[in-house]
């Protein structure tokens, strides 16, 4: 979990007062401001639990920081549409309107849609350099809308009690979920700078790669990035793409055919050759430089005009060094090494697009995304040492199961995952039972393990307030969980004679145990 700065906890700040004297200086409406006042109160009261459940997201001061900069600095105009208003109609679909330019929203009558209209609103280009070509604009959308769900979830799923999953306000499931994976994998700290980006043209994703392959090994981060890359595209299918599969496709036709390959390419060395001819022989020909002179003035607007034939003299010779430069080329292209290392560029590169599937997101790439922040959590839970380590572990695998797959299951749901999650679990409340920080109830390791792996199931916000009571109703163990003293959920595990003597003896019957030590 993120940590307040020391000096940030000795100065508590009152951010509702900031905001206040922010907008008396703004020429907003009553109603206006109490949107954004009740915006304020609302995230303030839902942050503790939001930063608990989640652990890898700005500190409550810094997110306070970042909405009182927009409001102070972005926003000019704010027009709130109530209920009553007949403008309403026009918004109740798209919620909300902003115009960068201006620095104006216009939003319904509603703090979560104000807040994610305010997040919305500065400009925010995130660094992926040219070099990445048709990947730039679809990794640059997926992460703008990604970080966007990221930070309005502290009003969409939390209210200061409790922790419901708002379905139906998550923009794109299959984004959002591709961006919580990130998330976990690389740290929310590393999206930060890349969303801040305070060093200017820095390669990101150069940098991405590195750290997961710092983090576990150069064979993960290749999987990881060619998986995000592929989902990115596959969320932002563009025309350009798809034509540039077909490129790839046609010139990989022409390298499995070496014969027609060569004889393509002496034919255009030949054609180039025969323009070089052609234009030694008009530079060094008085007469044949002025009828080119004229041929080509002929057929060229007034504003596209030579204007002199030393000019064209200067037009020809650039010519003349275009095809020098296409014989360089070809020439390169029947080199046997550069021959292959082009192919293989080639069988590459259309690997990729071909995999790409045209009509949506591939399931089957999510799920293997999955498994690998699944297999990073594994790599986390082996090198922690600390309680506090493991419990914050513990907490993200348990938000990590509650991310929505799809429009109808969790990823806890996905049975492709079954065992990643179960695995990754089981190692983690080992090594918190062997270290002594997390309570038995049984001599049985067995038992332990299917009780206390029922945790990652559990919503209680602050997992350091579980209870557990356990009560044996014939060949059954019953388990109870508690919330402190308020019962959350029960469970009943079925016993056989062969390990029932086992289970029994010692077992913690009728007393409430707190889980955590």
């Amino acid at each position: 979990m993120k940590k307040e700065n020391i000096f940030s906890k000795l100065n508590i700040k009152d951010y509702n007062n900031e905001l206040e004297n922010i907008l008396a200086k703004k020429d907003f409406s009553v109603d206006t401001k109490n949107l954004l006042l009740n915006m304020a109160y609302k995230i303030e009261n839902a942050y503790k639990d939001y930063l608990k459940i989640k652990q890898e997201v700005l500190t409550k001061n810094d997110y306070m920081e970042k909405i009182l900069k927009i409001v102070d600095d972005k926003c000019y105009e704010f027009i709130t549409i109530k209920p009553s208003m007949p403008e309403f109609e026009e918004y109740k679909d798209n919620k909300y309107t902003i115009d960068r330019e201006k620095g104006k929203i216009i939003v319904i009558q509603n703090e979560y849609y104000a807040l994610k209209a305010l997040l919305e609103l500065p400009k925010v280009k995130w660094c992926i350099l040219n070099d990445y070509g048709l990947l730039k604009d679809p990794l640059c959308a997926l992460l703008s809308s990604g970080s966007i769900m990221h930070e309005t979830e502290v009003l969409r799923d939390f209210d200061g009690w409790a922790w419901n999953i708002s379905i139906n306000n998550i923009d794109n499931i299959s984004i959002n979920l591709i961006y919580q994976n990130l998330v976990y994998l690389i740290g929310n700290d590393f999206l930060i700078k890349w969303i801040e980006n305070t060093q200017g043209m820095v390669d990101y994703v150069a940098l991405l790669h590195l750290n997961l392959e710092n983090k576990y090994t150069k064979e993960f981060s290749d999987k990881v990035l060619n998986l995000i890359s592929k989902l990115a595209m596959e969320t932002n299918m563009s025309k350009q793409i798809i034509e540039k599969k077909n490129y790839l496709y046609e010139e990989l036709k022409l390298f499995e055919n070496r014969e027609e390959y060569l004889a393509n390419i002496t034919k255009s060395k030949k054609e180039n050759m025969a323009k070089i001819d052609r234009i030694d022989k008009i530079v060094n020909n008085k007469e044949l430089l002025q009828e080119e002179y004229i041929k080509r003035n002929s057929v060229l607007e007034n504003e596209e005009k030579i204007f002199s034939i030393k000019r064209l003299k200067i037009i020809l010779e650039e010519e003349r060094q275009n095809c020098l430069d296409e014989i360089k080329a070809l020439n390169d292209m029947i080199d046997p090494k550069k021959y292959v290392n082009k192919k293989t560029i080639l069988e590459r590169d259309y690997n990729f697009l071909n995999d790409l599937n045209v009509s949506g997101i591939d399931e089957k790439k999510k799920i293997e995304l999955c498994k690998c922040t699944l297999k990073a959590f594994e790599v986390r839970v082996d090198i922690a040492q600390t309680r506090e380590e493991l419990l914050n572990l513990v907490y993200e695998i348990r938000y990590y199961r509650y991310i929505q797959f799809n429009e109808t299951k969790k990823l806890k749901e996905i049975k492709e995952l079954y065992i990643s999650f179960y695995k990754v679990m089981i190692k983690l409340i080992k090594k918190l039972i062997d270290f002594k920080w997390a309570e038995t109830i049984s001599l049985s390791k067995a038992l332990n393990l299917r009780v206390l792996i029922k945790i990652f199931d559990s919503k209680i916000i602050d997992l350091e307030n579980i209870i557990i009571e356990t009560e044996h109703i014939d060949e059954k163990i019953v388990i109870q969980y508690y919330d402190s003293n308020v019962l959350e959920n029960q469970f009943e595990i079925n016993i056989g004679n062969i390990e029932k003597s086992i289970i029994l003896k010692k077992l913690k019957l009728k007393k409430k145990i707190k889980v955590f030590n």
